[in-house]
């Protein structure tokens, strides 16, 4: 995708406030669904900021990614922070295996930015996989922009000035919304536990512990015109 190695933990830490917000606000989202005994997939690692926030609050967690640099990136950040319980897997998603992951279940599998980048065909190759890999009463979650959002508009800006790498129709190849995210996950007997959105207006705020809290309203308000979808199935 031409993205650095350690592009989203820079956005995260050392970007602009939109920018660091609109990542932390990712990370927030997930919060409610991380055990402290759970067995946790993580689909498109990047440089790993879901696994060096919280690779101490669960019991493991696996991260796969195509990126070598990015691997290598998460791979010295953990050493330097004594994480000891996440594994790293270099796989491409779009022909990913279940043996790849050692023939390994788990309760929660996790993609966040990571299924828009992939042509249909592929997302719902990814989708059917998820599948075999869950445990029963486990869950997936999806974060993925929403292109019936104001995102359709930030998007065109933010390429057009060159202030992220270039996202439609180059890096972003399938479009979701509220609607066409589930009907994904059905198609593969899924069940939809949940679908909202967030980032509406949360990220725009500069204090951190504001944008927080106001993206947890958006998520517990159920609005369906907020930039990211947040979207939970099960197979039970």
């Amino acid at each position: 995708l031409g993205i650095t190695g350690d592009y989203q933990y820079k956005a995260l830490h050392n970007g602009f406030f939109l920018q660091s917000n609109w990542h932390n606000n990712k990370l927030i989202s997930l919060r409610p669904l991380i055990k402290r005994g759970a067995d946790v997939l993580d689909l498109g690692t990047g440089s790993g900021n879901l696994e060096l926030i919280y690779g101490g609050k669960v019991k493991s967690i696996v991260g796969v990614d195509y990126n070598p640099e990015a691997l290598g990136f998460l791979k010295s950040e953990l050493e330097a922070r004594e994480i000891k319980n996440v594994r790293l897997v270099k796989a491409d998603l779009r022909t990913l295996r279940f043996s790849d992951l050692g023939n390994k279940k788990f309760d929660l599998i996790i993609a966040v930015d990571v299924i828009e980048h992939l042509k249909l065909s592929y997302a719902s190759r990814l989708v059917g996989l998820m599948k075999k890999l869950l445990r029963p009463n486990g869950k997936v979650c999806i974060v993925t922009p929403n292109y019936k959002s104001p995102w359709v508009i930030i998007e065109k800006i933010f390429g057009k000035f060159g202030l992220v790498p270039h996202l439609d129709g180059e890096q972003h190849l399938a479009k979701y919304d509220s609607v066409s995210l589930p009907l994904l996950f059905a198609v593969h007997g899924f069940k939809c536990i949940s679908i909202r959105s967030f980032n509406f207006v949360s990220w725009l705020f500069p204090t951190r512990s504001m944008s927080e809290a106001l993206a947890k309203i958006e998520l517990r308000s159920k609005i369906n015109f907020g930039n990211l979808l947040w979207g939970v199935f099960s197979i039970n």
